[in-house]
Order: structure tokens, then C-alpha cells, then sequence
């Protein structure tokens, strides 16, 4: 078999309980080079996370992540130097984010707690986080008193 060729098949079943690859080879070496080769893909830690863009993914740190907003059913993945749109559920990319780095500011968005320089008061309770790179968001009342414990204010 050459090692250079290798055929993927995706199954797609919503009756699965549970994700899994399975491994075909004419050998148990090459078969264990197989899943050698595929290994660093499966464990990634939580410091990268997929995201679904149209047709692609991107393999986002989330380290560089600093603010994410759903705006008409899109998903804005603000990360240190690009921005991303996808369809995913804010809910869904929230589960993957390490909860001692990220915080819910409302509804429809989260902020990584780093990228908060400052927070102003704003109108009926509302107040304003101000990020690292300049951006102003708005923090719900109802989520000012997390933001403000998380920060130790």
C-alpha cells in the first residue's frame, strides 16, 4: 500500500451516539501508523477550536479569540487580528471555550475576561467594556454583576 495514498470516507448518521474513526489497513503497522498520524488531530486541547465558515474550517487559538456576538443568526468571532462569520450557535463554541478565560456579557455574546481594558457605566443598569483593541460592547445588566465579580470589582 503506498502510505502517500489514503481514502476517507464520511458516514454521516444522526442516530450516532458517539463520534468514532475507524482504521482500514492491509497491515497492523500500517495501521498503527495510521492512527500515529492522526492522533495530534483528535487530542487538539481545548487551545484550538474549528470553526465552520461557508464551506471551510478554520483552526482558531482560542487564546487569540476576544469577543464573540450573534447578530441575525451570525455568529462574529472576534480574534486578535481577523474576523470570522459563521452559523454556529454562540451555545455551541461556548462549551468549547474554557469558562476561567471567557465570560457571558449578554445574551447573544461573550468576551475573553483578558481583553477587558476598562467598563463605563452606561444607561438603565447597561455599562460598556472597553477590549484591548479599542472595540466598545455592550454588557447587559443583567450580566453586569458576573463581569464585575469575575473582574474581583
Amino acid at each position: 500500500m503506498d502510505d502517500s495514498k489514503i481514502n476517507i470516507q464520511q458516514v454521516i448518521d444522526p442516530q450516532l451516539k458517539e463520534n468514532y474513526i475507524a482504521i482500514h489497513a492491509q497491515s497492523e503497522s500500517q495501521a498503527q501508523s495510521l492512527a500515529q498520524q492522526i492522533s495530534p488531530c483528535l487530542s487538539r486541547s481545548q487551545e484550538d477550536i474549528a470553526l465552520k465558515v461557508d464551506d471551510q474550517y478554520f483552526i482558531v487559538h482560542t487564546k487569540d479569540i476576544l469577543y464573540l456576538e450573534v447578530n441575525q443568526g451570525i455568529l462574529t468571532i472576534t480574534t486578535s487580528n481577523k474576523k470570522y462569520q459563521s452559523r454556529q450557535s454562540l451555545s455551541s463554541l461556548a462549551d468549547k471555550l474554557n469558562s476561567q478565560d471567557f465570560i457571558r456579557i449578554s445574551k447573544y455574546a461573550m468576551v475573553r475576561l483578558q481583553a477587558i481594558e476598562r467598563l463605563e457605566m452606561a444607561f438603565s443598569g447597561n455599562m460598556y467594556a472597553y477590549l484591548s483593541t479599542g472595540q466598545q460592547v455592550n454588557v447587559s445588566r443583567r450580566f453586569v454583576s458576573q463581569v464585575k465579580n469575575r473582574l474581583g470589582i
